[in-house]
């Protein structure tokens, strides 16, 4: 994974409120999308979650497929507005 990538979903990570949702939150987890699409570098559903596991005690499996969803969708808009 790209380093830039890694920092900002560790930025993400680190800084997330899991049990509220908060703005900030969606913004540092947009700016991943957008450095992840902006490198070029699409990041896969193992590697994510190994990193959310990795960073996060206790986060499930669900939550790990919803955010990866988001990020998905993130990923795929950006391509289609640059289309």
């Amino acid at each position: 994974m790209n380093e830039e990538i890694k920092q900002s979903l560790e930025q993400y990570l680190h800084n997330a409120n899991f049990s509220l949702n908060h703005p900030s939150d969606m913004e540092r987890f947009y700016e991943f999308i957008i450095i992840s699409y902006q490198k070029g570098e699409k990041i896969d559903m193992d590697v994510f979650k190994a990193m959310v596991k990795e960073k996060v005690s206790g986060i499930d499996d669900e939550w790990v497929r919803n955010k990866y969803s988001l990020y998905e969708d993130g990923i795929e808009l950006l391509q289609k507005y640059n289309q």
